[in-house]
């Protein structure tokens, strides 16, 4: 009896969930199609860094991303894609004429959570493994963080949301403007994917 009741009350409790919270939406274990995979880079302008103690802003006029996605179908949309250390930045400057090469360390991963049909709307994550912040007045380190990212089959458009880093540290120079400790937020604008993708999810 006890058995039976708690099996009433964990699909009472479920029911309630999904009335209130809407359907759940696609796991990243789930199965994903992406056509044709393979080599990508993503082609965009704009990025900022952004200091959130002292509100210090580096900025980078374009950027290029370099990246692989898995191909075919009954993909996991876990590490369905990444991006490699060969992607680059240009024009990257902050006050007091501090300016950086910047380079990214560790694994950012791609991870497809969500998919809205009709649209071709695939929404997810990239979890960034780090970047590093090179100049002669000042240099830092960022060791990962998190994006929110949409894409587009319409358009090949991937845009992303704001995004967050852990704390920074390495600091060498910046005046103050730039301290170990310190959080930050991270802000790309749109780019265009090529060869364009087609992510589906069933």
């Amino acid at each position: 009896m006890r058995r039976r009741l708690s099996s009433i009350l964990v699909a009472g409790v479920l029911t309630i969930a999904t009335a209130v919270f809407g359907a759940v939406p696609a796991s990243a274990a789930d199965p994903w199609t992406v056509t044709p995979g393979g080599p990508f880079r993503i082609n965009g302008g704009g990025f900022s860094l952004t200091d959130n103690s002292t509100g210090t802003q580096v900025g980078c006029t374009t950027w290029s991303l370099s990246g692989q996605f898995k191909s075919g179908s009954g993909l996991p949309g876990y590490d369905i894609g990444r991006l490699f250390a060969s992607s680059t930045f240009s024009g990257c400057a902050a006050p007091l004429g501090m300016t950086f090469a910047v380079t990214m360390g560790g694994t950012w991963r791609i991870d497809a959570l969500g998919y809205q049909s009709p649209g071709g709307m695939t929404s997810g994550t990239i979890t960034n493994g780090g970047m590093r912040f090179s100049g002669p007045l000042c240099s830092f380190t960022l060791s990962g963080g998190i994006i929110p990212i949409t894409y587009s089959n319409n358009n090949a458009e991937m845009r992303f949301d704001v995004g967050s880093s852990s704390a920074i540290s390495g600091v060498s120079g910046c005046f103050g403007l730039i301290s170990n400790g310190d959080r930050t937020t991270l802000r790309f604008g749109s780019g265009f994917v090529v060869p364009p993708q087609i992510i589906t999810h069933p």
